[in-house]
């Protein structure tokens, strides 16, 4: 089977993408077929949030399972065939933790592979303009020339700490 999911972004409304895989997929061979099509830095943490028909999270995939010593990674022991069973079924796919920024994802078709030979991931439709990967917003407000930080710590010249407290 291939499964074509649309990829819709809020904050860009002229952004869809569509990326067909094979139901065999796990969603981390998603995670990086999509880093590639959109070119992103596959080192950043990413997660998968499997949602409800109004996009209330159900179940997470991460990238890590941080729980556990050894790291395993969820996003490798799940194929998508376990979780997406119906067209229309929808997921978010995190892809910025900083900004909090997700893709909005739905599975869109379902078919027999038999006349596409779908072996790996392939963008079917991109419209707009790809996203940054991140938004980091390092814009601090100026400080007031009368602003004099070193007032603040004042109260803490005379601080001192026992070695029994330690």
């Amino acid at each position: 089977m291939v499964y074509t999911f649309r990829f819709l972004l809020p904050q860009e409304k002229e952004f869809i993408a569509e990326i067909a895989v094979p139901s065999s997929y796990s969603f981390f061979d998603l995670h990086e077929t999509v880093q590639d099509f959109f070119k992103y830095d596959k080192t950043q943490m990413a997660s998968f949030i499997i949602t409800d028909d109004r996009w209330n999270k159900l179940q997470e995939i991460a990238m890590v399972d941080f729980e556990k010593e050894n790291g395993d990674s969820p996003m490798k022991a799940f194929k998508l065939s376990d979780v997406f069973t119906q067209k229309g079924q929808r997921m978010l796919y995190v892809f910025d933790f900083f900004s909090e920024r997700a893709f909005f994802v739905q599975l869109s078709n379902i078919q027999e592979d038999k006349d596409n030979d779908v072996s790996k991931g392939v963008l079917l439709n991109l419209e707009g303009t790809i996203p940054d990967q991140t938004q980091i917003d390092l814009d601090f407000p100026e400080l007031d020339d009368e602003y004099d930080d070193e007032d603040d710590f004042d109260e803490f010249d005379d601080f001192q700490i026992d070695e029994g407290e330690l």
